[in-house]
């Protein structure tokens, strides 16, 4: 069983702790069940492993478990014998050594020494960068080195659906190679000096996710694994144009349930002395306008002014986030909850003509799925 010996991540981020094993019997079926343990607590996290019987809990690759304000989610693969763990939500209580376990038909194995997750302080929100179709981004990775070890990969990773994007390794003199990603991806930074910046060029739709920076380090012959984790999100912006009018939005945006989002629409126009006048509108494609306010101009009996509305349906709360002398266009959505995840369209009515764009925003919402509810019977069997 291959297990990190230590990772690092910060606050309120992610982390994943990475798990392999090999058996004796390779040509069997197995079954039996994925447990991680913290040595303090005890069990965090089962799952069953899957087999011709799944009737003792559900499947690795469907389970998210949550306890306290941590999420626990199977990002392994199975078919490569890969059990690891990622954790979201991380805290400094998180601190600490996290053993992986497998308990199969053949035998039950478990790693000894375990992983020692460090969580750090914060150093602020999560870096989010903007591009647009086409162009180019620069995804940070910003790391304290560590000179003791020695420095041996950069891989990124998009965090949802997890999945491998890029390895940079190093090689010697201070060069470094590609490989498994393609040549759209390019180390900008120079990891020596703590810096993994990576650009992606080329930007597509199917870049808008969030990306896991892991830092390796090793020692040998002691075989000392170190992992550093650092969190970063893309959002690409797509633009449609006709006769002079423009409009800019998200092609998808993500938040949690009970939080909030802002999309952003943001619109030029052919005439640009004219004073406007008309509204702005917000429209769900699957239940139709959510949310409307009067744009500035001499006339504002037709609806409250943009900067002033707030407008409430259910249990969500809609503000105007704009800047009307930029002709910005957002809003923000309070009070989220799984029904909002769908697409939304924003539209301009003004007195030189109305336009409305043809590819909506995505709203993704990320909520709780699973509750580990029975944490301490779990806790009590070991």
């Amino acid at each position: 069983m291959t297990v990190a010996n230590d990772v690092r991540a910060e606050e309120g981020g992610s982390a994943v702790l990475p798990c392999s094993f090999t058996h004796p019997d390779t040509h069997l079926t197995l079954t039996g069940s994925i447990i991680w343990i913290k040595s303090d607590t005890g069990v965090i996290f089962t799952c069953t492993y899957p087999g011709p019987d799944h009737s003792q809990g559900e499947l690795c690759e469907n389970v998210i478990q949550r306890d306290g304000g941590n999420r626990f989610r199977f990002v392994g693969n199975l078919s490569n014998n890969d059990v690891s763990l990622m954790m979201e939500g991380l805290s400094l209580e998180d601190d600490g050594f996290y053993r992986c376990c497998v308990e199969f038909n053949i035998g039950s194995f478990e790693t000894l020494l375990g992983t020692d997750l460090e969580v750090i302080a914060a150093q602020g929100n999560v870096p989010v960068v903007s591009g647009t179709e086409g162009d180019s981004v620069t995804l940070p990775c910003i790391f304290e080195t560590m000179e003791v070890l020695n420095l041996t990969t950069v891989t990124w990773m998009r965090k949802k659906p997890y999945q491998h994007i890029i390895t940079f390794t190093a090689q010697s003199q201070g060069t470094w190679t590609t490989g498994h990603g393609g040549n759209r991806y390019e180390l900008i930074g120079n990891p020596e000096e703590g810096n993994a910046s990576t650009r992606i060029n080329q930007l597509s739709v199917r870049d808008n996710h969030t990306y896991l920076c892991l830092v390796e380090y090793t020692s040998l012959p002691l075989d000392i694994q170190y992992l550093i984790q650092k969190e970063s999100r893309v959002q690409v912006i797509t633009a449609d144009s006709d006769d002079g009018w423009s409009m800019t939005v998200a092609d998808e945006v993500r938040a949690e349930e009970g939080g909030s989002a802002v999309l952003p629409c943001s619109f030029t126009h052919p005439d640009t002395n004219l004073t406007l006048t008309g509204s702005i509108v917000w429209i769900k494609s699957d239940t139709g306008v959510i949310f409307k306010c009067t744009y500035s101009g001499p006339d504002h009996s037709q609806g409250e002014l943009c900067e002033n509305v707030r407008q409430q349906d259910g249990g969500n709360q809609f503000r105007f986030m704009g800047n009307l002398s930029n002709n910005d266009a957002s809003i923000m959505m309070e009070g989220l909850n799984q029904e909002d995840a769908g697409s939304y369209l924003c539209r301009v009515e003004l007195n030189i003509g109305s336009f409305q764009m043809q590819s909506p925003t995505k709203l993704e919402i990320e909520g709780e799925e699973h509750c580990l509810d029975a944490v301490s019977a779990l806790t009590a069997q070991w």
